[in-house]
């Protein structure tokens, strides 16, 4: 029997629901990615799904410091980035979420100390401030992608939503230079592809931060080129107005979690192109992804497109996206649109811990 995951569910804590986000973004059969049908030469599905469960670890041990620390202004999530990117060492050598806890760090931590542990009637019952209620509006409105497509949450959950998100804003304006030191350290540690270098502020130039190096300015500065730091300083614009919204409602027109998903990832790629494949190969490749990715989203996942998750429509999406996958592999995995898959994990996360997804779900 379905049910609505309450915020305080045990079966959906912090930990768990980072837990599940990982490891249903790793199973999903997003085009060009690892999935549980598809591996690469240097990792697999395996190193996905332990690293969501190396993640969860360190996320159950920060969710009681940040409890002590909710009345402090001081943000942590840095840290807790390079301590799972650490983690995640343990259970595979290559870079498997980086991105992923660059983007929860800050969502974990703004949910702890905005809700605590177990306050899911202060967040249901709660009267929301007016200067909030434009983010209510937005996640009420689907995605853009969709403009006549109205999604309607639940007020609480909404309201909730836009807490969330406010929180999120205070803590990544607030972080200091030290919480940049560390991020700049998990960035090191897990060696991503595709960096490059810059003039200010670079990565790998730790040691030469200065006190203005905030991580609200270093994310600025590498917003152009990153939809992770655009993350950072839109105040996570795509997860709360596009993935959250986005997964509702491809599951409320009867859709399986798996193809909520991979609706939803192809819907983020249309809009934005991924910044991954930009780094690898070019905003020009990564463009002509993005208007393939925005071909296939318009075909099967738009309001037009009837009977979601049908045999029919199963028989007749597959080969499509399995024609996109073929493409995205075919150049080494240089095509791999990582980057969408991380803002996947991040609204996950947010859709399984504001309770606007329900358990059990459909695979």
């Amino acid at each position: 029997m379905q049910r609505n995951l309450s915020m305080s569910d045990p079966l959906c804590d912090v930990a768990t629901a980072i837990c599940l986000a990982c490891q249903w973004e790793a199973v999903a059969a997003k085009p060009g990615n690892v999935h549980r049908s598809a591996d690469f030469a240097d990792v697999g599905l395996m190193d996905f799904l332990n690293s969501g469960v190396a993640v969860a670890n360190v996320a159950r041990n920060w969710s009681s410091l940040w409890l002590d620390q909710a009345k402090e202004t001081g943000p942590t999530f840095g840290q807790f980035v390079w301590e799972a990117v650490q983690a995640t060492r343990g259970f595979t050598p290559s870079n498997t979420n980086l991105g992923i806890c660059l983007l929860l760090g800050p969502l974990a931590e703004a949910w702890v100390k905005e809700f605590g542990l177990h306050h899911v009637d202060e967040v249901r019952e709660a009267t929301l401030p007016t200067s909030l209620a434009g983010a209510v509006a937005d996640v009420h409105v689907a995605s853009e992608c969709h403009p006549n497509d109205a999604v309607f949450m639940d007020a609480r959950v909404a309201a909730g939503l836009a807490r969330w998100r406010n929180r999120v804003c205070q803590l990544t304006s607030a972080a200091s230079v030290e919480q940049t030191r560390w991020i700049y350290a998990a960035i090191a540690l897990a060696k991503p592809g595709g960096l490059g270098t810059v003039a200010a502020a670079d990565v790998m130039a730790n040691s030469k931060l200065h006190d203005s190096d905030t991580v609200a300015h270093v994310m600025q500065l590498a917003v152009q080129r990153d939809s992770i730091a655009s993350e950072y300083v839109s105040g996570f614009k795509i997860t709360f107005e596009r993935t959250v919204p986005s997964l509702h409602e491809l599951l409320l027109r009867g859709g399986s979690m798996q193809w909520a998903i991979v609706g939803t990832f192809l819907r983020l790629m249309a809009e934005h192109p991924d910044t991954l494949i930009a780094r690898k190969v070019g905003w020009q490749r990564a463009t002509e992804v993005s208007v393939w990715a925005g071909q296939l989203a318009e075909e099967f996942f738009s309001t037009r497109s009837a009977n979601l998750g049908t045999t029919d429509w199963i028989e007749a999406c597959e080969p499509s996206l399995g024609d996109l996958d073929f493409a995205l592999r075919s150049d080494g995995n240089r095509l791999n649109p990582g980057t969408t898959a991380d803002l996947i994990a991040a609204g996950l996360f947010v859709a399984l811990r504001s309770g606007s997804i329900g358990l059990p779900v459909r695979w």
